[in-house]
């Protein structure tokens, strides 16, 4: 009996086709799925040094966010002891002016005093 009609027999009897055809396919799918199984593990490693990398430079934004804030706030602060230091300034003009009145003052009395005694 040569290979072919071997082949024809096991087909023509209905076990051996079936599991000579259920063979077949799972040898085609077990290949198909050895291969999938491998670019699923690229593409998992790959996805996970993607995640690793946009983490990193979240991180770096929010620190850049961070830097950037602590800027303005420093920026404000510089504007807020220029502002003070003019209030300060203006306090001691009117402190130096309040003084001054104050003197004209006492002084105006004591002359109208005197001017009072004299008379």
């Amino acid at each position: 009996m040569s290979v072919d009609e071997e082949i024809l027999n096991d087909l023509l009897d209905e076990d051996k086709a079936v599991s000579f055809l259920t063979d077949g396919f799972l040898q085609k799918v077990n290949f198909n799925t050895v291969v999938l199984e491998g670019k699923l593990r690229e593409l998992t490693r790959n996805q996970t040094i993607l995640l690793e990398s946009v983490t990193h430079e979240r991180c770096e934004f929010d620190n850049r966010a961070d830097v950037a804030q602590l800027k303005t706030v420093v920026e404000k602060c510089r504007l807020y002891a220029t502002k003070l230091d003019k209030a300060k300034k203006e306090m001691r003009s009117l402190s130096e002016r309040m003084n001054n009145i104050k003197h004209r003052a006492i002084k105006l009395q004591n002359n109208r005093q005197k001017a009072i005694t004299n008379d």
